[in-house]
């Protein structure tokens, strides 16, 4: 298209010259007749931009398409309704002022953008004094050239009011309108300036470039220094299928637009992992080995980048000491809490989580969850379980937690403080972070072991344990799990000797870090699992390493039997707003939720039942980086080690609603039965909960003593899904009608009275073709001097 794109604005630039020209020399002559000279070059150059409407709607262009059609569309009013057919218009002094400030403006622009399109958009090729104009000229020239345009509007008014009182009208609607638009136009041009110089600024000054050290992607984009993800990711992907079945891996490798398309092969994924054992533990190693190969390391004092297993293999050296903050709080918690107060099918936002549910009031209001259908009766049974068992399994002064991102917004850290638990703590090095979590252990009756960097220790200042000396540890702690990976694996591989380590991955950064995460996370948990080792029967204690994820709902994941019925039900039992919405997109929206059971080779007859929750806007980095924890879930169980993972809700963290559109979608999830989002201490205090059974209840599932038929089963069990494995409709088919729901649920009152008010209009403005003579041509008479 840059040809394109190129001729379009050199063609404009030439037209506006031409023009400008033409006004110039008119002005300076005196002689008039100044739309006699440009008024035929005027009219079709204005007219051209009616294109940036289509290159907005067709997305050829990143404009916003509803600021883009009011302007272009105003402009076009004002030069067919009023210029061109009023002669008044033609020789009014207005034309001049309306001219000169179109004409100043679109010169401008459309060099500007000819020169961005000629120089792939980098600004800082633009000469300055060209980008300081397109960006400034506006304060200037908007109000001058929405006064010219006014004045034409006004003087050409007579003219309108000659025709039909349909002219009339549009014309009254057109002067109520413009000018509050004036201002959201100008408002918007100077966010546009600020937001280009700001980029142009980085692009000539860029900061200094971080060394490249630690897991990093194989493919650097050399003109951006960003990482070129989607071969990296397709290939392991394709991997994991060829493992099993070449077609599929085919397939994977042919796609072309990955980035759409990668939904439909994460489902394949799982439908093949679900025809038998062996494919789905083919399917997971196969697709772990591609990303510890393809996945490089650099570490700071190596010439080169290295495989990341080669660096796990390599890089054996201690980079940190130990130091253990102890609690200051005595007693230990030994009942289960959970933050709540809310109603099934009711929006989330009008509850806050101000009561503490125990006891006989949390299982009531489990089995309440579990009988509308947020949750599977086995969660409900799981945490039941936890506030059975609470006397002894809530006592985790004998439990050692690692959590590799300790300050996670989903993760289980205060809630295992609470009941005493020893948190060996992995987050990055920043002291904020760590004044963070050294704050929450000090106030807590737990201890939390501390990454230190080696040799500061005894080189901190004040009195231990002092608040002083607390804030000079915490500028010394915390290690960076990309760039310190090896090194976070050799000091795990030594803390706490003889001890059961439970080792949980809660990590999560938007985009290919997820992915980065992902694999350097698997790296240590894969390393330690094979030094620390696994408990080799029920009931012996010896030297053992656990595992632990937290599950997104907005994945492919199998499920009860119970669940996909539940999924055709509630869409038959689904409101008529609904089913209508549906019928509307014609299957291109609102889907069904229900898919295809799989039907087991290992047991024909069989069949394994799936749900797809993947929402394609998450992108295929946050695909991969979920599904690679799920492969080292199932394989590390395979190899014998307890694997707590379960599924958690949609939470309303302050991190995600800070954005309207997913304020809006989450406000709007409660319209789909049995859907409910759940506030962050909610979430964090029932997964904790499910942590708690999979490491203490010897029946749990996530023993490997205990079978599953297929190891993907593994993730059906204790989901606290809220609601999205039961709805009728997919959810990657119902974000609109879910921000839709939101906003006419709450501000119902003003869409309603803005419908009103331009229903209104529109009848108004069409009865005066019905009716006749307009009854307020009498007005109009007043205002125009008695000219009709």
């Amino acid at each position: 298209m840059k040809p394109y794109f190129l001729l379009y604005n050199v063609v404009n630039v030439l037209g506006w010259s031409y023009v400008l020209i033409g006004t110039v020399q008119s002005l300076l002559t005196g002689k008039g007749g100044l739309w006699e000279d440009v008024g035929l070059v005027l009219t079709y150059t204005q007219s051209l931009a009616a294109m940036e409407i289509l290159h907005a709607a067709f997305g050829l262009v990143r404009s916003p398409l509803f600021s883009t059609f009011v302007q272009v569309m105003s402009r076009l009013l004002i030069v067919w309704f009023y210029t061109v057919p009023a002669e008044a218009c033609h020789t009014h002094w207005s034309l001049y002022v309306m001219v000169l400030s179109w004409c100043c403006i679109e010169v401008v622009r459309y060099s500007f953008y000819a020169l961005q399109v000629y120089y792939d958009g980098k600004a800082q090729y633009i000469p300055f004094a060209l980008f300081w104009l397109r960006y400034n000229l506006y304060m200037v020239l908007y109000p001058t050239g929405i006064t010219g345009e006014l004045l034409q509007m006004y003087v050409g008014l007579p003219h309108i009011l000659s025709g039909s009182p349909f002219g009339f009208r549009l014309a009254l609607m057109h002067f109520a309108i413009y000018l509050p638009f004036s201002p959201f136009v100008m408002k918007n041009m100077g966010r546009m300036g600020k937001r280009a110089s700001k980029k142009r600024a980085a692009a000539i000054n860029p900061p200094p470039p971080r060394p490249v050290v630690g897991v990093i992607w194989p493919e650097t984009d050399q003109r951006t220094g960003r990482p070129k993800t989607t071969g990296t990711n397709r290939g392991i992907w394709e991997a994991s299928f060829a493992a099993v079945d070449a077609a599929l891996a085919a397939k994977v490798a042919n796609e072309r637009n990955w980035r759409f398309g990668y939904r439909k092969h994460v489902q394949n994924n799982v439908r093949l992992a679900c025809e038998s054992k062996a494919n789905a533990l083919k399917i997971a190693r196969a697709g772990l080995a591609k990303a510890m190969s393809e996945f490089k390391y650099k570490h700071p004092d190596a010439a080169e980048a290295v495989p990341l297993q080669e660096a796990m293999d390599t890089f054996t050296e201690d980079k940190f000491d130990t130091y253990v903050v102890e609690g200051e709080l005595p007693k230990k918690v030994k009942t289960l809490k959970v933050p709540y107060e809310g109603k099934s099918g009711a929006p989330y936002y009008n509850y806050k989580p101000n009561t503490l549910l125990e006891g006989d009031m949390l299982k009531k209001q489990l089995k309440k969850w579990a009988e509308y259908g947020t949750i599977e009766m086995s969660a409900a049974k799981a945490i039941s379980d936890v506030v059975d068992n609470q006397d002894t399994w809530l006592d985790l002064s004998d439990k050692y937690f690692v959590l590799i991102g300790a300050t996670s917004a989903m993760g289980p850290l205060e809630m295992l403080l609470e009941h005493g638990a020893n948190i060996i703590a992995v987050d990055i090095d920043r002291k904020n972070t760590w004044e963070t979590l050294i704050t929450k252990a000090r106030n807590s009756c737990g201890k939390m072991f501390i990454p230190v960097r080696q040799g500061e220790l005894e080189n901190l200042k004040g009195a231990e344990k002092s608040d002083e000396w607390y804030k000079n540890l915490a500028a010394v702690s915390g290690s960076n799990l990309l760039a310190a990976t090896p090194e976070i694996r050799n000091w795990l591989v030594r803390i706490v000797p003889g001890e059961d380590l439970i080792i949980g991955n809660y990590t999560y950064l938007d985009g290919a870090l997820h992915v980065q995460l992902s694999v350097a996370a698997n790296a240590i948990i894969d390393s330690v699992c094979k030094t620390r080792g696994k408990a080799s029967a029920r009931g012996k204690r010896k030297k053992s390493t656990s595992i632990a994820f937290l599950c997104t709902p907005t994945d492919c994941h199998v499920i009860e039997k119970e669940a996909h019925d539940a999924m055709s039900e509630n869409l038959v039992a689904a409101p008529l707003w609904q089913k209508l919405l549906s019928a509307l997109y014609c299957g291109k929206g609102m889907v069904r939720n229900a898919l295809k059971p799989i039907e087991s080779r290992d047991k024909p007859g069989k069949h394994l039942h799936i749900v797809d929750g993947t929402v394609v806007a998450q992108g295929p980095n946050y695909s991969l980086a979920k599904r690679m924890q799920h492969w080292m879930a199932i394989v590390k169980r395979d190899e014998g080690h307890t694997v707590s993972t379960n599924i958690a809700p949609s939470t309303a963290t302050i991190s995600v609603v800070h954005a309207w559109t997913f304020a809006a979608a989450y406000g709007g999830m409660h319209h789909l039965k049995p859907m409910e989002v759940m506030y962050q201490e909610t979430s964090n205090a029932v997964m904790g909960a499910l942590l708690v059974h999979d490491v203490c209840n010897p029946d749990s599932f996530s023993n490997p003593l205990n079978k599953l038929n297929n190891p993907m089963e593994l993730f059906k069990h204790g989901s606290f899904h809220g609601g999205i494995w039961r709805t009728g409709y997919a959810l990657d088919s119902t974000s609109t009608v879910n921000v839709l729901a939101y906003l006419f649920g709450n501000y119902w009152f003003y869409i309603s009275a803005g419908m009103g008010v331009f229903s209104s209009m529109m009848v108004w403005l069409v009865s005066g073709e019905v009716y006749g003579k307009d009854p307020t041509s009498g007005l109009v008479e007043m205002l125009m001097g008695g000219r009709q």
